[in-house]
């Protein structure tokens, strides 16, 4: 990620412009740039979300094991999530592997624009859409957001300035960092990839979250493969 903070400027008659060897927003977040029938299933899973708590909701998503699905799948939910909500942050807490500053393509592209916040090893990264804002480790502390104390009263900070949070979390065979943040998540979503896990290594897994007393909202089957002709699953 580039080590320099650029931020933008709003005028009074609502004009943005970019600072000086800034970036220029692109016109829709990249994770959104898929078929709308892609767009339409992560809206109903926010739908099916916000009709679980009307409140403001701080939700890890998760797998059990690493390359899954889940960033991707983080990313995809929190465009939907800004489509209606005012304030959504998307949270990188993957230590060991973290991808949202690519997937959105932040500091590579002239599409995106990076906020340096206050809190040195933190850094908000504005979307092209105002609603929707990517948190990312700082320069100080690259991967990395501290103790997972400290990752705990970030997301507390942080309800007050957002509708909806996603966390991008790591694995749950790598690390117990969704269990450390139980006392400030409302949940977590689950991502397993098609035909990749054991039902019984699933079950464990959800199992062991609510023995954490987190809340397991619902499960995600991502990279679904198809053996037949799209026309026949139309069919059946």
């Amino acid at each position: 990620m580039t080590k320099d903070k650029v931020a933008i400027i709003e005028t009074d008659e609502g004009e943005v412009i970019p600072v000086p060897g800034g970036f220029r927003a692109a016109r829709c977040p990249k994770p959104w740039e898929v078929p709308e029938a892609v767009r339409e299933h992560f809206r109903r899973a926010h739908a099916s979300l916000r009709r679980a708590q009307s409140n403001c909701l701080v939700i890890a998503v998760c797998s059990l094991s690493r390359e899954e699905g889940v960033s991707y799948v983080t990313a995809k939910l929190a465009c939907a999530a800004a489509e209606i909500e005012d304030s959504v942050f998307l949270l990188d807490a993957n230590r060991y592997r973290p991808s949202q500053e690519y997937i959105f393509g932040f500091g590579t592209t002239s599409d995106s624009c990076l906020v340096s916040t206050e809190t040195p090893n933190m850094i908000v990264c504005k979307t092209s859409w105002p609603s929707l804002s990517v948190v990312l480790p700082g320069d100080s502390a690259p991967g990395d957001y501290g103790p997972p104390a400290g990752l705990c009263r970030a997301l507390t900070s942080m309800r007050s300035l957002a509708g909806m949070i996603f966390v991008d979390c790591e694995a749950l065979r790598e690390s117990s960092q969704v269990v450390q943040l139980a006392s400030a998540v409302d949940g977590v979503l689950f991502v397993v990839e098609a035909e990749r896990e054991r039902r019984e290594a699933i079950a464990d897994a959800v199992a062991q979250l609510k023995r954490a007393d987190i809340p397991v909202l619902g499960l995600i089957v991502n990279k679904q493969r198809r053996y037949l002709p799209a026309m026949l699953y139309r069919a059946l």
